[in-house]
């Protein structure tokens, strides 16, 4: 009993020094320009991203904070890697997990999903965060001929990942203490070995 209490409390330890902070909140982004003007299943450059109005932890960051450009490649865009980075707000890396084109009506709809990690800049709003954190963009489309609108996107920080050291100790435990019962069991015969007739 005493053993299991001390191997869980190691293995909270281990992952509450690997997490940190949460942010768990999102931005809405501003795209001020789009290029091409043409079919929303073409490829799309994103360009001067400015921060919007921020929700959870981000509720009181400014909006108008510049954070770079990327470009979506023309539908399927599925798997494909993403890098959005800048000095001040961070890096956002990740891939497309989904890209959805939806005629209804006279109108077409593409949703992208785009699921990675972030690790925050220098931004004095970071000055408490540290570590990389499960972040995703949720990017809207629509268009109706060949006007391409949807102005903004969602940025979403879910929580801390864990450090691959701790990640490595917690599996390291599990092993020591799952061979350490395994073996006592052996020891006082608990396991049962059937042996085959020659």
């Amino acid at each position: 009993m005493f053993r299991s209490f001390c191997l869980v409390t190691l293995m909270a330890a281990s992952i509450s020094q690997a997490r940190g902070e949460f942010i768990n909140g999102s931005i809405d982004f501003i795209i001020n320009q789009k290029s091409p003007v043409g079919s929303i299943s073409d490829a799309i450059m994103f360009a001067d991203l400015e921060s919007g109005t921020g929700s959870g932890g981000f509720a009181t960051f400014e909006s108008g904070v510049p954070w770079g450009n990327f470009t979506i490649n023309a539908h399927d865009s599925s798997s494909q890697p993403l890098l959005i980075t800048t000095e001040g707000f961070g890096t956002f890396s990740g891939a497309v997990t989904s890209d959805q084109l939806i005629p209804v009506g006279g109108s077409i709809f593409r949703n992208i999903l785009v699921e990675g990690i972030f690790s925050p800049g220098n931004h004095s709003f970071f000055d408490t965060f540290s570590g990389t954190y499960a972040a995703s963009i949720s990017l809207p489309l629509s268009s109706t001929g060949d006007a391409i609108a949807g102005s903004s996107m969602a940025f979403s920080v879910y929580q801390a990942v864990p450090e691959p050291s701790g990640v490595v100790a917690i599996a390291a435990l599990a092993m020591f203490f799952g061979g350490r019962r395994l073996y006592r069991k052996s020891d006082r015969g608990d396991l049962q070995v059937e042996e085959t007739p020659v």
